[in-house]
């Protein structure tokens, strides 16, 4: 920002004149809308006074940022009114120095605004600043606390679009300013940007943008994500005075709700608004030394709505409750005083707001932006005056039913309450602790389960970023807990703010399995860096509870003798070492595998899966996963303050047990349940209860019915399994359409073997029928004698009536006898489209069976490497699960010993102590052999696995060339094809017009005929290359030309017979039939002609 003073470059004009000439010479007037030759809105008010203002606002927010800009918005701010590729930035605060006024850049969640204030006379000047690219200038942006607080806020209530941070910071995704040059071509765009000025000729306004923005781009920008408000909590390490911020979610600005936000923003705010006086707002009165103000942000689908606080952390707890508990009051009863109050402050507000220079540009610019029109100052008092008591109640029980969204920047976490912490080592407390932390390593275990099947495509951001959200609530629960037992949890609360940054920088680049292993190593670090912190904040925790009570003991047995204890037997009931971690893994191991961890394979869970000695005890792996979250500090005060009901239902379910309905199919059990309430345990529910084997498919999803609806859907939040729920499973139905599949298969192969059976059966019976010559007409009149003789009771008829009768009845056994052949003809193309039929089939099938044993034999091939490792993984599994049983055998018999040295106080056996030591001794050998062996077949193991990396690379880098060349050769065909057509259209033109005339060319100067050509001949330097090269391509071209040289009668054969147009004559069946029938008339004929001259 430059707020400079005009210097002496040009004569001085008295102030009064100025004043004079402008109010004398302009009269205000109403709000002017219009559209430039390039697609910009331009918006002008003319106000009169001396004093001008005018705003670019661009669409060019963070919420128009994608995964490969974020930061850039940030870095397009900084960019204004620096270096460009026009002019230097010592040139610009030059002349904005000569000319005076204001050049400022402001930076909103969807806008980037450029803005310049100046005398009304420099317009033409100082609108130029405003065209100028903004390039090549790194920004240094250091936000106050408060804006980092706001900043997070918008961070956990929508994670993306509105989410995305203003600031670029270490994990801002652009580091080029190439990124930043492509980000501006996508915002810059006209339908993107409206000019806003005031004081201001609109027509000199509408001249200077045509002029100016006459080469922006014209391209319609993408649509944004539609905003979501999903709400949560987060803590940023901070020094100094200490920051809150509880919001809800809101509504859009230029909406009704909106109005009825801002009548409630002013009911609730702290701050104080008379210089003298205390006024009459509670918070402001009470807590002086606390900075309290109400916030409501509006934007085009969504809203922020909440209130903000700084100063000690105690008085902020109290400030926040009693901010909630005034929330609550407004929910219930609002005195009319209140609300006229807080209605006139509202008005006020808004008035202001359309009086202020810089905040009058801004709201009509994003009025165009988002509703296509300017809202007149009086049209929002008239609806702001229309807002009810009732209204104001609806609204406040809405945004208290979304999740809240806390955000707390502190030096150090706020201490729980003193009267709670009287509690904190009960039982209740120890059994929420044990549970708490189970859940988060569960969590933990789930979150890099999802970065993997991100890598791999099967997840989004924003999945990943759902179960960080609740690796980080469940964290805070248990700093809470932990807090409440008087352990320090200072070292822990830092860690969800490292692990983010992590998963930014993850998440923002492109999902592979090469990205993840570049992360994947500072993921781990942290992770494990929080189980190991974990792990030694409950054995001090364990500690302080023994401690205790023990304390409790003695002094409950004051009066009891009790022999002093040995300090050795003391230590060894402390020691807890047998921890059975390769059971633990193992168990954990095998439930995945058998209940259907799907998504992730064994390498890969392996690979990301910490030491199991850093994550959790065995004691930890036995305890019901609880959900119960009391929160005691600042953030969780805060939510159980919102929502009690959750907190309720989660005692009530710890306290009962619940009732299941499990289906499988259509079969339905109903059953008690009081144990851990997650997905492995569920699974385990199905095995029992239907003795359901998935066999060797993955298990099916678990799928939960709406009380409501009734619709079934796959359950993924827990906290939907309630008391009455139904729980189906998913069983899929693909071994049920294979088995369809094959009963239709075999029934058509059944029916084709009895057609065929039938039809070979007949043909015998089909070819022995003969087919009679057609007779003559004296023989058809002999026929109808012997018709008419054979008619009973026929009375005589007179000669010439007999013939008329024997003439027709012979013509209807001449159309019988055509019927009859015409039949037998059918008959025979009939025949003939079965027998190609049947050849096809058999052909297909054919083909069909050489493939599927092709498949067969490729999946037989292995290669020798793969076979190596398969075999490799079955001994070494085999050992070591050979290993562990006798690992869990010599565990428990050392368990016995230490059971008879402290309970019992005993000697051990000698026997068991010569077992011990010849087992273990037998262990370690094995164990050196199993080390050796990894040794030696790992970095085999390792080659193959290159070896058939780099194949699968190879074949996808053969795959998207063949993609490419396909597409190059589209166009090219496409190319030709329009060429061809061309070429022909200028034919049929040419064929059309009369023929061309031949026109002798004149001589031209210095011809001399045939001794010039021979000259020129010999002057000709041969390219024996190019000749060689001509001489290939024109035999090619008479090779193709002989090729396709065909004569009419050859190509109408070849399209008949191509085209299968040819006559269904029967085929060559019906043709040899007639043949063989052919033949036996003419061995008759002559057997008969030779009889007779025998006779004769």
């Amino acid at each position: 920002m430059f707020r400079t003073c005009r210097l002496l470059s040009k004569p001085v004009i008295p102030l009064s004149n100025i004043l004079i000439r402008k109010y004398a010479s302009v009269s205000a007037s109403p709000v002017v809308v219009s559209k430039s030759q390039s697609g910009i809105t331009v918006v002008s008010v003319e106000e009169g006074a001396p004093a001008s203002s005018v705003a670019v606002i661009v669409k060019a927010g963070p919420r128009a940022e994608n995964a490969n800009s974020v930061g850039a918005a940030h870095f397009l701010k900084n960019f204004a009114f620096k270096e460009t590729q026009k002019r230097t930035s010592f040139r610009t605060i030059r002349e904005a120095e000569l000319l005076g006024g204001v050049l400022s850049a402001n930076l909103t969640r969807e806008t980037l605004i450029y803005s310049a204030e100046f005398l009304r006379e420099d317009l033409s000047l100082k609108y130029l600043y405003l065209s100028l690219p903004f390039y090549d200038i790194l920004p240094n942006a250091e936000p106050l606390p408060e804006v980092i607080a706001l900043n997070a806020a918008h961070s956990v209530a929508f994670r993306h679009g509105l989410g995305n941070s203003l600031y670029a910071n270490e994990s801002t995704k652009v580091t080029y300013i190439q990124d930043v040059i492509e980000y501006a071509k996508k915002v810059y765009t006209a339908p993107n940007i409206t000019i806003v000025g005031t004081s201001v000729d609109h027509k000199e306004l509408l001249r200077l943008t045509n002029e100016l923005f006459q080469n922006i781009s014209h391209s319609v920008p993408s649509t944004p994500i539609p905003s979501k408000y999903y709400g949560g909590e987060e803590r940023i390490p901070a020094k100094g005075t200490s920051h809150y911020v509880l919001a809800f979610a809101g509504a859009p600005a230029n909406t009704p709700d909106f109005l009825v936000l801002q009548v409630l923003r002013s009911l609730l705010d702290g701050e104080k608004h008379t210089r003298w006086g205390e006024g009459v707002n509670i918070l402001a009165n009470k807590f002086k030394d606390t900075k309290i103000s109400t916030f409501n942000i509006g934007y085009s689908d969504a809203g922020l709505f909440g209130i903000y606080f700084s100063g000690v952390p105690t008085s902020i707890y109290q400030a926040a409750r009693m901010a909630v508990e005034q929330l609550k009051h407004a929910v219930k009863n609002v005195s009319e005083e209140d609300f006229s109050r807080a209605l006139a402050k509202a008005r006020y507000n808004i008035a202001s707001a359309y009086e202020e220079r810089a905040s009058k540009t801004e709201i009509f610019g994003n009025q165009i932006l988002s509703t296509g029109k300017v809202i007149p100052v009086e049209e929002a008092i008239v609806q702001l005056d229309q807002i009810k008591v009732q209204d104001l109640q609806n609204i406040a029980t809405k945004i208290l039913q979304s999740k809240p969204t806390t955000v707390a920047l502190e030096k150090e976490l706020s201490p729980p309450p003193l009267q709670r912490r009287s509690t904190g080592n009960s039982p209740m407390n120890s059994n929420n602790i044990e549970n708490t932390v189970t859940q988060l390593l569960f969590t933990t275990k789930s979150l890099l389960e999802a970065l993997t099947s991100w890598s791999l495509g099967r997840m989004n951001e924003q999945q990943v970023s759902d179960i960080y959200v609740q690796l980080g609530s469940e964290l805070n629960v248990v700093v809470n807990l932990f807090n409440q037992s008087g352990v320090d949890m200072s070292n822990i609360a830092i860690i969800p703010q490292e692990l983010r940054v992590c998963l930014e920088k993850t998440l923002t680049e492109e999902a592979s399995p090469a990205t993840l292993e570049q992360h994947l190593p500072s993921i781990k670090e942290i992770i494990v860096s929080l189980l190991q912190g974990l792990k030694a904040k409950q054995v001090i925790y364990r500690q302080i509870t023994n401690s205790e009570s023990s304390e409790l003991t003695n002094y409950s047995n004051t009066n009891v003798k009790i022999n002093p204890s040995d300090p050795m037997v003391d230590a060894l009931k402390r020691v807890n070492l047998l921890e059975r971690k390769a059971s633990k893994r193992h168990s954990v191991y095998t439930m995945q595998r058998g209940t259907g961890r799907r998504n992730i394979t064994r390498r890969n869970r392996e690979g990301l899966i910490p030491p199991q000695n850093d994550i959790q005890e065995e004691e930890d792996f036995e305890n019901n996963v609880e959900n119960d979250k009391e929160a005691v500090d600042l953030n969780h005060g805060m939510s159980n303050e919102v929502d009690d009901t959750t907190t309720n239902d989660q005692e009530s379910r710890e306290n009962n047990p619940l009732t299941l309905y499990l289906q499988l199919g259509k079969d339905v059990k109903k059953i008690k349940y009081d144990g851990d309430i997650s997905i492995p345990a569920l699974r385990m529910l199905f095995i029992e209860k239907f003795q359901y084997n998935p066999g060797l498919d993955d298990f099916p999803n678990i799928y939960i019915k709406d009380p409501k609806i009734g619709i079934l859907y796959e359950l993924e939040d827990l906290g939907e399994v309630k008391n009455n729920s139904i729980l189906s499973l998913n069983v899929k139905v693909l071994e049920q359409v294979k088995k369809h599949i094959d009963q239709s298969m075999a029934e058509l192969t059944k029916e084709i073997r009895d057609i065929k059976k039938s039809i070979t059966e007949n043909e015998s019976k089909i070819r022995n029928i003969s087919t009679p010559p057609t007779p003559s007409a004296t023989q058809f009149r002999v026929l109808a004698k012997k018709v008419i003789s054979n008619v009973k009771d026929q009375k005589e008829e007179k000669g010439s009536n007999k013939d008329a009768l024997v003439i027709k009845i012979a013509n209807e056994l001449k159309d019988q006898f055509v019927e009859v052949q015409n039949l037998r003809r059918d008959l025979g193309i009939m025949r003939q489209y079965y027998t190609g039929f049947q050849e096809e089939t058999n052909q297909l099938i054919k083909s069909l069976t050489t493939k599927a044993e092709n498949v067969k034999l490729v999946l037989k091939n292995v290669s020798s490497e793969r076979k190596f490792i398969d075999d490799g993984k079955a001994k070494l599994d085999a050992r070591t699960s050979n290993l562990m049983t006798k690992v869990d055998d010599l565990q428990d018999i050392i368990d016995e010993l230490k059971a008879d040295v402290v309970k019992r106080r005993a000697k051990p056996r000698e026997t068991s102590v010569q077992l011990v030591k010849k087992e273990s001794g037998e262990i370690e050998k094995e164990l050196e052999s199993l080390h050796k062996y990894v040794k030696t077949v790992k970095p085999m193991w390792k080659k193959t696995w290159e070896e058939e990396l780099q194949m699968i690379v190879d074949e996808q880098q053969f795959l998207s060339h063949q993609e490419e060349l396909i597409e190059d050769l589209t166009d090219d065909n496409k190319k030709l094809t329009q060429v061809f057509n061309k070429v022909l259209e200028v034919g049929e033109v040419r064929f059309k017009s009369k023929p061309k005339e031949y026109f002798v060319k004149e001589k031209e100067e210095g011809f001399e005929g045939l001794k010039t050509v021979l000259l020129e001949v010999k002057g000709i330097a041969p390219d024996h290359e190019r000749r060689l090269k001509a001489l290939e391509q024109s035999q090619k071209a008479r090779e193709r030309e002989l090729a396709n040289r065909i004569d009419e009668f050859e190509a109408e054969l070849t399209d008949f017979v191509t085209h299968s147009k040819l006559k269904k004559t029967g085929g060559a069946q019906e043709v040899e039939r007639l043949r063989q029938k052919k033949n036996e008339d003419v061995l008759k004929e002559l057997f008969k002609s030779n009889s007779e001259n025998k006779t004769s």
